[in-house]
Order: C-alpha cells, then sequence, then structure tokens
C-alpha cells in the first residue's frame, strides 16, 4: 500500500520545470521602464522625451531607488534634460556627487541661469509669482543681449532658461538632504514652494500612506512644476522653422507636459490597485496615517 506524502516528504519535492518557467515569467522586466513585464508603462509613456527649455535635477535618497513604485526612472523617459544625483550626504571631499552640485551651481552662476530649489520651509518663496518674475527678467535680458550680438554676426547658442532642483524620498528623508544641500545651493538658487495646488493633486495619485493631507509624489510635484515653468512663455511661439511640429505656443508646451506626466502616473495608479486593495481604499476614500506625527518645515 503506497503511504501518504507528509509535509516533510512534500518540503524536499523538486518543482515542476512548468512551474519554474512561469515564475521566471512573472520576473521579467521590461527594458526601457524596469517595471514587470505583466505591468509594463511603455504604452503610456511618450514615444520621445520632451525637450525642456531648461533643465531638471532630482536628488534621490538611494533608498527610493530601489522602491517598485518611484517615479524617478519615469521622469527620465518622459522628459529630458533630466539628471539624477543619488546620495544622502555630500562628502567634504571631492567626489562624483558633490562635484556634480558644485559644476551645476557654477554653471548657473556663469550662465545666470534662474536656479530653483523646490522645498517647503519658512524662507520658501511663492513658486508662481517668483518664477514669473525671474523668468520673465532673464527673458528680457536674454533677447538684448541677442539682439547685440546678432549685429556682429556671431552665432547665438541657445542656454537654459531655468535649472529645477527636486529633492525626492520621505518627508523625513527630504528634510535630511535639504539641510545637507542648503550649504551648497543657497543663495544661487531661490528657494520655492507651491502658492497654488490644485485640488485634486496630492489625492488622485496616492501611490503611498502620507503623514498628512495634500502631500504628493515626486512625479506629481514635477509636472506641476514644470506645467507652469514650460507655459511661462506667455504665448509665445518657440523659435524654430515655419511649418515644423515644433512650432507650438510654449504655453501648450507646458500643458502637455503636465498631462503626459500626470497620465503616466494614473496609469500606474490604476495598475497598483487592481494587485492593492489598500491602496485602492486609500485613493477612493483619500484617507491619511491615523496618529501620526505630522512633518512642519
Amino acid at each position: 500500500q503506497k503511504r501518504e506524502k507528509t509535509p516533510r516528504d512534500r518540503m524536499w519535492e523538486v518543482p515542476e520545470v512548468t512551474e519554474q518557467v512561469e515564475s521566471q515569467a512573472t520576473r521579467e522586466k521590461c527594458l526601457r521602464c524596469e517595471r514587470p513585464a505583466s505591468v509594463c508603462l511603455c504604452s503610456a509613456l511618450p514615444c520621445t522625451p520632451f525637450i525642456l527649455s531648461g533643465k531638471l535635477v532630482v536628488f534621490q535618497h538611494p533608498h527610493e531607488q530601489k522602491r517598485k513604485l518611484g517615479t524617478v526612472k519615469l521622469l527620465e523617459l518622459c522628459v529630458q534634460p533630466c539628471e539624477i544625483y543619488r546620495g544622502r550626504r555630500i562628502p567634504k571631499n571631492s567626489s562624483p556627487l558633490r562635484d556634480a552640485i558644485l559644476d551645476l551651481v557654477q554653471q548657473a552662476k556663469d550662465e545666470e541661469i534662474p536656479f530653483f530649489l523646490l522645498f517647503p520651509g519658512p524662507n520658501a518663496l511663492p513658486f508662481s509669482k517668483t518664477t514669473k518674475e525671474l523668468l520673465h527678467s532673464k527673458s528680457r535680458t536674454s533677447e538684448g543681449e541677442k539682439g547685440e550680438k546678432g549685429e556682429t554676426g556671431e552665432k547665438v547658442t541657445e542656454k537654459l532658461k531655468y535649472i529645477l532642483f527636486v529633492i525626492d524620498g520621505t518627508w523625513q528623508q527630504a528634510k535630511e538632504m535639504f539641510a545637507v544641500l542648503s550649504p551648497y545651493l543657497i543663495p544661487t538658487a531661490t528657494q520655492v514652494v507651491f502658492d497654488e495646488i490644485p485640488q485634486d493633486m496630492g489625492k488622485k495619485y496616492k501611490l503611498r500612506t502620507e503623514p498628512q493631507e495634500g502631500l504628493m509624489t515626486t512625479l506629481e510635484v514635477v509636472a506641476l512644476a514644470l506645467g507652469s515653468l514650460e507655459g511661462n512663455g506667455e504665448g509665445k511661439e518657440s523659435e524654430g522653422k515655419e511649418g515644423e511640429e515644433d512650432g507650438r505656443k510654449e504655453g501648450q508646451v507646458g500643458r502637455r507636459v503636465k498631462e503626459e506626466l500626470l497620465h503616466v502616473l494614473e496609469i500606474l495608479v490604476q495598475q497598483q490597485m487592481t494587485w492593492n486593495p489598500s491602496l485602492k481604499e486609500r485613493v477612493e476614500t483619500g484617507n491619511v496615517i491615523p496618529n501620526r506625527k505630522t512633518f512642519t518645515f
């Protein structure tokens, strides 16, 4: 008579080949968006990144790079130029991270590029008013220089219109990283904070539980900021040959960048909601973490 298998016997059984193949298939990743193949986001991404009139720089905490729901990788695929610096502290001696930050600050000084550090705090200025004033002032200066050089027949190279610097991490990590960054970036960089936030922002795309209401993902923050920065051209036609598709109004570019970024985030949230009931509840109810200390800046 055949003896029934005990739990100990099953422990030593070798899985069938079909199970191994299925397990391997579920671990396959898309080479472009680096998401699991079953939840690839490439169909929601633009075919080619939007070319910004400025530059986006993200200072990312090392732990964020390992998070499955991180949105910084998606930013690189949606907009360019986009630079990612990773670290939590800046070494006192020369290092790739320290050198990159010092080079960025020097570039902003040498080329007189409006440099915005987007982070809340008592010294932060209102985003909309500050960016509009600085960009408008810089635009008038650039047009004057361009006219003077044009008379001599010299070729004028297009400079960055702005540098936007954001921090990617949990709020506690971000506060620590901001404290490390401040001596290097300020006063070259102007610290700004959103003075006007659409009501649905911070509520519609709740990938994580937040310590307080209204906090946003890094992708949301960048979408809102770039939508404004790229739209501060006051409706002027972008430079280019007549008849080209790039002859669009700058305000329209800002709106399109914002819409595309939020569209990608919305698809990501929808995908996760099918697998994560708690995420679905957060999105539908807008719940935050109960009885948790609120971070202040």
